[in-house]
């Protein structure tokens, strides 16, 4: 899950930038970003 988030926001900061919408990118890279770091902390918890 916290691959596919990271995957996401690698994805949408090539997308945006190439498209030259560089501030939506960021906002959407941002927040696939956060949400990655979001999902990584309980799983890792769990697993141990």
């Amino acid at each position: 899950m916290m691959k596919l988030f990271f995957f996401l926001a690698a994805l949408s900061a090539i997308i945006f930038t190439v498209l030259g919408k560089a501030m939506l990118g960021i906002v959407c890279t941002s927040i696939f970003f956060a949400s990655a770091l979001f999902f990584s902390k309980p799983r890792f918890k769990n697993d141990e």
